[in-house]
């Protein structure tokens, strides 16, 4: 199974052959596409598979809707998490930036 073939939660891979591109969105608009904490880990799965993708030539990362692209994370879920955890976010939230692929964040609202 491919990385655009899987199931994140509330973010959709989209890959365009065509154009050697491929589009995380971050698909929760009714809540400012915020990102959960297993999103989060989910991102560095992600970012690894398109970083491996000899298809993939530019990352292009966008939230869904045309109000905002990311509140960022759930408070509450922070809140709720182990310190442990939560200091391994900057690893997640630093996958773009290690890519060696062009990352563009495609920003609207």
């Amino acid at each position: 199974m491919t990385i655009a073939e899987q199931t994140y939660d509330h973010i959709r891979v989209e890959k365009n052959a065509e154009k050697q591109t491929a589009t995380i969105v971050f698909d929760r608009p009714e809540k400012m596409n915020y990102i959960s904490m297993l999103g989060r880990e989910q991102l560095t799965e992600i970012f690894d598979g398109l970083n491996q993708d000899d298809e993939v030539r530019v990352i292009i990362l966008k939230g869904a809707g045309d109000v905002c692209f990311s509140a960022g994370g759930s408070i509450p879920e922070f809140m709720a998490t182990h310190q442990e955890k939560l200091s391994h976010l900057a690893e997640n939230v630093a996958a773009p930036e290690r890519s060696p692929k062009p990352v563009i964040a495609q920003l609207q609202g």
